[in-house]
């Protein structure tokens, strides 16, 4: 019994300390930027017909939640380049515990901070 439990505590902590450096991994570095940074805007500009740029990609994390935060974000026409949309921050909260469930990304709340529209 002993073992059973102290395997179990193992497991725990390496689980435990799994997700403690990779928050603070992401939190306090430029590489989901660097990892991520051209896939997004590639996977974006197939869906839409805009084209996208942002300066920085960010990681917060609220609990076991995390934000992904787009810094500078801009998307643009594809046909004369005017700007659509131009915002100061874009900020995507998921939800993590519905992802895991739904198996898939579940969005919990998006934000535009200091945004500029043009649909003319």
């Amino acid at each position: 019994m002993k073992k059973i439990l102290s395997s179990i505590i193992l497991i725990f902590s390496i689980v435990l300390l799994s997700i403690f450096i990779t928050i603070l991994v992401t939190e306090n570095s430029n590489i989901v930027s660097y990892i991520y940074k051209d896939k997004i805007v590639k996977e974006v500009e197939n869906k839409i017909s805009l084209n996208v740029n942002f300066n920085d990609l960010g990681v917060k994390w609220e609990g076991l939640n995390p934000q992904l935060i787009f810094d500078d974000l801009s998307l643009y026409s594809k046909k004369d380049n005017t700007v659509i949309l131009k915002t100061d921050s874009f900020i995507v909260d998921f939800d993590s515990f519905d992802s895991i469930i739904k198996q898939r990304f579940v969005i919990k709340e998006v934000d535009f901070i200091k945004t500029n529209l043009n649909i003319v």
